[in-house]
């Protein structure tokens, strides 16, 4: 009967999320309708959000299985893409209609031929039984609790040691610190959504833990970068959403609209802290009241429906497509896979070859060739790329295809290995891992592979805890009599 009760539960809460959904679509067509400025602008918007929100389509017919990489991914391409193509004046940065509806079918093209590998290989497959692999369910509520605020201190920690420059001096174990200390984090905060959906989290503990959320929340986007701050949140819904297997909306409409007001202001902001064009810190005295700032200019953007970034933040990975696709390869040829074949050389670890490539030197190859940036000013801060951009840069469409094609089957393998899998086994955190490096759009395919590979790394590090706890500690050896008799 208590299965019943769950399955039940369970077909409402896809049904709802269903139906919210369908009205999310609903509105975010009437949103461009309102908001276009030409009818190609607004059929390129159409089309790229509804490549966008296809996914998770999918996911919800499917009665949600594993972990959603790709549906979730793939809704970011609509702030990235989508949203740009509404604020872009073609007549000011002498784009042509065509060029924006050419550039929204790449994008089109990339998200549809992930999805098509995505399902394909969670149809290929059987599902696994009802029965949830082996791992830990839950962890007892007091190492709960200490694993997670632990967790959380070692990210603020890690944030305000990075901005004070006490890091400097790390050298070549800079990354693998990194690594370990934001993935730490991020694994912490999947633990605050989960123990807060099992009620594990109430009154003054609940208050101190949202304390550590936010805090590293908040020092993350001092660096006037979105990724850091949006993987914690995201973090923590999928803990919480995985305990009690329904998805709060109306909380997560908060939190995209947030973002939604950071992403509106995050150029203006750079303007004022940047001056010299490139990331610097500010202390960690000042956070507080960036956070503020940031958010009133955001909110002063839309509401005046301008905006005084330059060119390069106000299209956001709009503009690097938009550049690649009008200078290739009629003024720049084909890099035939240049930056690809850097990815070999990134995976070894720098405390061994402390010469090797950079992990963003793919980044400054494009940036440097393209003209974004000079020699001199990759030194210093690097411009995202993504790997819709890097891939026609490379082959072009066929590129766009390809790359498409390798990030949905590796959101489907993740998506597979996480489906009925307990909430704190093995696969399910390393599936979350995954789903929090591959949310960085921003990045190049190496630069992505290679934060992937850090982040699941630091899992398995992080897992050896959850399995001791969860457990009651080490398993005791078997008394000699009873070895002979079993």
């Amino acid at each position: 009967m208590t299965a019943l009760r769950g399955d039940f539960r369970a077909d409402a809460g896809v049904r709802n999320a269903r139906r919210l959904l369908e009205t999310s679509i609903v509105m975010l067509a009437l949103f461009g309708i309102f908001r276009a400025d030409t009818l190609d602008g607004l059929i390129a918007y159409l089309f790229i959000t509804s490549a966008a929100m296809f996914p998770a389509v999918l996911w919800l017919r499917a009665r949600t299985p594993g972990i959603p990489i790709l549906p979730a991914v793939a809704a970011f391409h609509f702030l990235y893409f989508a949203i740009p193509i509404l604020r872009q004046d073609p007549t000011q940065v002498a784009y042509t209609p065509w060029e924006l509806f050419r550039a929204a079918i790449t994008v089109v093209l990339f998200l549809v031929t992930a999805t098509v590998a995505w399902g394909l290989v969670l149809g290929r497959f059987p599902r696994r039984s009802q029965q949830a692999t082996a791992g830990p369910d839950r962890l007892p509520r007091a190492p709960g609790q200490l694993l997670m605020f632990a967790g959380l201190a070692v990210g603020s920690a890690f944030q305000i040691a990075l901005i004070s420059g006490w890091l400097n001096d790390l050298g070549s174990f800079f990354g693998l610190v990194r690594a370990v200390a934001l993935t730490t984090a991020s694994t912490a905060c999947y633990l605050l959504g989960n123990l807060r959906g099992l009620r594990r989290l109430q009154g003054q503990l609940w208050g101190l833990a949202c304390v550590g959320l936010m805090s590293n929340v908040a020092l993350s986007l001092s660096s006037l970068f979105l990724v850091g701050g949006m993987t914690f949140i995201l973090a923590a819904t999928l803990g919480y959403v995985i305990a009690v297997k329904r998805v709060r909306w109306g909380g997560v409409a908060l939190v995209f609209a947030i973002l939604f007001v950071f992403h509106a202001g995050k150029g203006e902001m750079r303007e004022r802290y940047w001056p010299a064009g490139y990331s610097q810190s500010v202390s960690v005295a000042q956070v507080p009241r960036v956070m503020i700032e940031w958010f009133a200019a955001g909110t002063a953007a839309i509401a005046s429906g301008e905006s005084q970034q330059d060119i390069i933040d106000r299209a956001s990975l709009l503009y690097m497509l938009l550049r690649v696709e009008r200078m290739t390869p009629e003024d720049i040829p084909y890099l035939g896979g240049e930056t690809y074949a850097l990815l070999p050389t990134y995976l070894i670890p720098r405390f061994l070859d402390p010469s090797k490539a950079a992990s963003q030197a793919g980044l400054d190859l494009l940036n440097i060739r393209y003209g974004v940036q000079t020699s001199e000013e990759v030194g210093t801060t690097a411009i995202g790329w993504g790997i819709i951009a890097e891939a026609f840069a490379n082959f072009g469409l066929i590129g766009v295809v390809g790359a498409g094609g390798v990030f949905g089957l590796l959101s489907a393998f993740f998506t597979r290995w996480s489906t009925k899998a307990a909430p704190l086994s093995l696969p399910t955190l390393l599936s979350i891992a995954a789903l929090i490096s591959l949310t960085n759009l921003e990045a190049d395919f190496g630069y992505l592979v290679v934060n992937l590979w850090q982040a699941l790394v630091a899992t398995l590090i992080f897992f050896i805890p959850i399995k001791y706890l969860s457990s009651g500690g080490p398993t005791p050896m078997p008394a000699p009599g009873q070895l002979h008799h079993s």
